[in-house]
């Protein structure tokens, strides 16, 4: 099938960068919806003249190999072996962005798509309407971690 954005059903309202969203990833080119759903950072916004909605270009992301990281990709959550401080740091973090494990967002992986309902299905939370999972915490720390990998990914 071959994702046509025409037959959208529902364009969803303008979303802000540093949002998380939850959205049907995808790595072929040119983008279609699927296969699987993961969460996603929305890292720029832009008007979509053509069907009067947005795109957005994504840095799609995972819960798997956290232990791991590779340039360009910023890490929310932490691993068992921090203090009991930074564990509590973290899970303040991880909710904001209604998010409920450690979770990496590519840098590197971004991609542009059209923020509609072929790919943001609206979330698995509790009540919700959107495909909205919450929002970066811009705290001092994930600044730092997120300079780091946009300088990482060739973006600054």
């Amino acid at each position: 099938m071959v994702y046509d954005p025409k037959l959208a059903k529902t364009w969803w309202a303008e979303p802000k960068a540093g949002q998380v969203m939850w959205c049907w990833t995808s790595r072929v080119s040119p983008p279609e919806p699927g296969p699987v759903q993961h969460p996603a950072l929305i890292y720029q916004v832009a008007k979509y003249v053509e069907y009067g909605g947005f795109k957005v270009r994504i840095a799609p992301g995972t819960s798997q190999k956290t232990d791991s990281l590779y340039p360009g990709e910023l890490l929310l959550g932490t691993q068992a072996t921090a203090s009991n401080a930074e564990i509590q740091a973290e899970n303040a973090i991880l909710e904001a962005a209604g998010l409920t494990k450690p979770t990496k967002f590519s840098l590197t992986g971004m991609y542009w798509v059209d923020y509609n309902d072929e790919f943001f299905p609206v979330s698995w939370q509790k009540n919700a309407t959107t495909p909205l999972l919450g929002s970066l915490s811009m705290t001092e720390d994930v600044k730092r971690r997120l300079a780091a990998a946009k300088k990482a990914a060739g973006l600054t």
